[in-house]
């Protein structure tokens, strides 16, 4: 026993070092099946890191679009300040999102029409490319608070739901 738990040990030292595969990091391979299994779990159990797991909101992605317009809303901005500002949001919980996937979005929405990008010379530093809402940005913002209602809603009966499924003794 004492032998399988060095091993189990030594594996997931390496695991958390390197992130290969089993052949590349467990030496010998002489484990158990069970072993394998717990490493099967324990691998899963990297892969979902705090604020990755979509049960902690860190893949709201779809909102970025939203979001983008929201801030846009306000006024003309660069996309690093944008994104800098989407991550102050209470949704983002003060975590800026990918910029360069904010970048991408706003590519999209301006073929899209709903953002024009120009850009801002200036006299110092480099040349930025700024962007701003489009009219057609405003309905596409006015149909989201819409969509974002109704799924409040949604969200609203399934957190009910949940709660009745989880019990007041299971709830952490």
């Amino acid at each position: 026993m004492l032998c399988r738990l060095s091993k189990l040990s030594n594996f997931l030292q390496n695991e958390l070092a390197c992130c290969h595969s089993l052949t590349a990091c467990s030496g010998d391979g002489k484990l158990s099946p069970g072993d394998y299994q717990t490493m099967s779990i324990i691998r899963s159990l990297q892969i979902v890191q705090p604020g990755t797991c979509a049960c902690e909101g860190g893949t709201l992605d779809k909102l970025i679009q939203p979001a983008i317009l929201v801030v846009l809303a306000k006024g003309p901005l660069h996309g690093y300040r944008l994104a800098e500002q989407i991550g102050q949001s209470p949704m983002f919980g003060g975590q800026k999102p990918d910029v360069s996937g904010v970048y991408r979005f706003l590519k999209t929405m301006e073929k899209q029409g709903m953002v024009e990008a120009s850009w801002d010379i200036a006299k110092r530093g480099p040349a930025k490319k700024s962007y701003q809402l489009t009219s057609a940005g405003e309905i596409c913002l006015a149909r989201w608070i819409k969509t974002l209602e109704q799924h409040r809603r949604g969200i609203t009966e399934l957190l009910r739901a949940a709660r009745t499924a989880v019990g007041p003794r299971k709830r952490s």
